[in-house]
C-alpha cells in the first residue's frame, strides 16, 4: 500500500496491536488451534515485514479465554507455542524467504538465534509427507519436543525445522521478492474468477464464505450457490490483480432465480475512487435459464476499506430468491 501511495513512507513500521484467537473454554482441541493460529499469524506477519504483533491478549481477562494463560495464570499451548518461536527464531528474526515443499505445503525461512529455521504446514484438510535429503531437528512448537528425522509428515499443525538444508534456504532466498505462489500469481492476468461447483473454482477472485459456500450445493438449476449464503455474495481480487491503482473494468455475474421463480435482485456495490458506490438495483428476469449481467466501470480502486471489494446487496429476504453460478472480473486496459 505504501509503496503504491507513499513511497516516501514505505519503511515506516507497521504494527498489529491486537490479534487473537479465542482457546474455547475447557476444549484442548481449540486451545490447540489457537496456538497453530498464534504461529501462523507470527510467522506470516514476519514474512510480510510486520514490525509489531501484540498478542490478545497475555492472560483471559474479561474478554473470555483469549490468553496465552488462563486467568489463574496456567499456561496454554499457545504459551508453549511462544516461548518456542522466542527459543529458535530470536529476539531478532530475519526473514530469508519462502518455499513449497513438494510443491503444496507452505514454508517461510528465517535466519534464526543459532541456525536457519524453517516454519511449514500443509494446507487444510491435507497430509504430506516431506523429505529433508539430511537429518533435521523437528520442533513441535506446542510442546517444545525435539525429534531428529530426515522425513516428518505435515500437516495444518505447523512445525519448526532447525538447520535447514541449504538447498532449501537457497530456494527460499530466491524466491523473496516474489508473491506467494499459492492461490496462483494474477500480477499479469486479464481477469480473475469463480466458478461455483462441489468444490469452488478461485482463479484471483474470493468470497468471505469460502468452503463454507462450497459446502452449500444446490441441485437446481446445476452448480451453484444461493445469494443467501452468509458472505457468499461478498467478493475480494487478489491484490496484484488490482489494488489501489484504478483501472477500468468489467464485473459479470451469471445469476438465475430460484425454482419458485420468485421476484429476484441485487446492486453492485464496490469501492471507487471516492468510496464505495452502487450502481442500482438490477432485477433477475427468471429462472428458465442462466443470466449474465455486466458492468463497466471506470473508477475502481479495490483497497479492501471494509476487507472487501465488492458485494452483491439485496433488500429484506430477497438473498435467498436468487442463485450465483460464477462471477468474473476482467481489466479493460490489459
Amino acid at each position: 500500500m505504501l509503496a503504491a501511495e507513499n513511497p516516501a513512507k514505505v519503511d515506516v513500521p507497521i504494527i498489529f496491536t491486537e490479534l487473537g484467537f479465542d482457546a474455547g473454554k475447557g476444549d484442548d482441541r481449540q486451545a490447540g488451534s489457537q496456538a497453530h493460529a498464534l504461529v501462523k499469524a507470527y510467522t506470516m506477519g514476519l514474512a510480510q515485514g510486520v514490525a509489531c504483533i501484540e498478542w490478545f491478549e497475555a492472560m483471559d481477562g474479561d474478554s473470555g479465554p483469549m490468553g496465552l494463560l488462563h486467568a489463574d495464570g496456567t499456561p496454554r499451548p499457545s504459551y508453549t507455542a511462544m516461548a518456542q518461536m522466542i527459543k529458535y527464531l530470536g529476539q531478532h528474526p530475519v526473514y530469508l524467504g519462502w518455499v513449497q515443499l513438494n510443491d503444496k505445503d507452505w514454508g517461510f525461512v528465517f535466519q534464526g538465534a543459532d541456525h536457519k529455521i524453517l516454519i511449514t504446514w500443509a494446507p487444510a484438510g491435507e497430509t504430506d509427507t516431506v523429505n529433508f535429503g539430511q537429518m533435521v531437528t523437528i520442533v513441535n512448537p506446542l510442546t517444545g519436543v525435539t525429534q531428529r528425522a530426515a522425513t516428518t509428515v505435515l500437516t495444518t499443525a505447523p512445525v519448526m525445522v532447525d538447520g535447514v538444508p541449504d538447498d532449501i534456504a537457497q530456494r527460499a532466498v530466491s524466491n523473496k521478492a516474489k508473491p506467494f505462489p499459492w492461490g496462483g500469481d494474477y500480477t499479469g492476468a486479464k481477469s480473475v474468477s469463480i466458478t461455483y461447483g462441489a468444490t469452488n473454482v478461485e482463479k484471483g477472485l474470493h468470497t468471505h464464505s469460502a468452503a463454507s459456500v462450497a459446502a452449500d450445493v444446490i441441485t437446481y438449476g446445476g452448480s451453484a450457490r444461493s445469494g443467501g449464503v452468509p458472505g457468499g455474495a461478498v467478493f475480494t481480487v487478489d491484490p496484484n490483480f488490482l489494488s489501489y491503482t484504478s483501472a477500468p473494468i468489467e464485473i459479470s455475474v451469471e445469476v438465475q432465480r430460484n425454482e419458485a421463480n420468485d421476484n429476484a435482485g441485487f446492486k453492485l456495490t464496490y469501492e471507487s475512487t471516492g468510496g464505495f458506490k452502487n450502481l442500482g438495483w438490477y432485477t433477475v428476469p427468471d429462472n428458465r435459464s442462466w443470466h449474465t449481467v455486466k458492468w463497466k466501470i471506470t473508477d475502481a480502486q479495490f483497497v479492501g476499506m471494509y476487507g472487501f471489494n465488492f458485494s452483491l446487496v439485496s433488500d429484506g429476504n430477497t438473498y435467498n430468491r436468487y442463485d450465483i453460478k460464477s462471477v468474473t472480473v476482467t481489466r479493460l486496459d490489459r
